[in-house]
């Protein structure tokens, strides 16, 4: 091989010696790991991490039941699918899409 690779310490110099404790103690850190990772879900998964802790943060916006004019979860996040804003849809359906159900004219009496 080329000089100086692998002999950095020199001619005459014993390797580093590994102790049995070290070795029994890699072993076992080893397998509590093994342990540990086969628990996760995504244990499976090549190249996936998925995150097991709780966030708090997102667990507040996250809603209990659904809004008024919804009557079941799925027809809330069916609505919450479908995009309002101009950059999605075409001007004219966007203003039917924001439209107020119920238009009164400014100053008008409601009954």
């Amino acid at each position: 091989g080329n000089p100086g690779w692998g002999s950095w310490t020199g001619p005459g110099v014993n390797k580093f010696k590994t102790h049995a404790s070290e070795i029994t103690l890699r072993a076992k850190v080893a397998e509590e790991q093994k342990k540990a990772s086969d628990k996760r879900s995504d244990s499976k998964l090549p190249n996936v991490i998925i995150n097991q802790k709780r966030q708090k943060q997102s667990a507040i916006l996250k809603l209990k039941e659904a809004p008024f004019p919804f009557t079941s979860k799925e027809q809330y996040n069916r609505a919450m699918r479908q995009p309002l804003g101009p950059d999605w849809n075409t001007p004219l359906s966007t203003q039917d899409l924001t439209r107020p159900k119920v238009l009164f004219q400014a100053g008008a009496i409601i009954e």
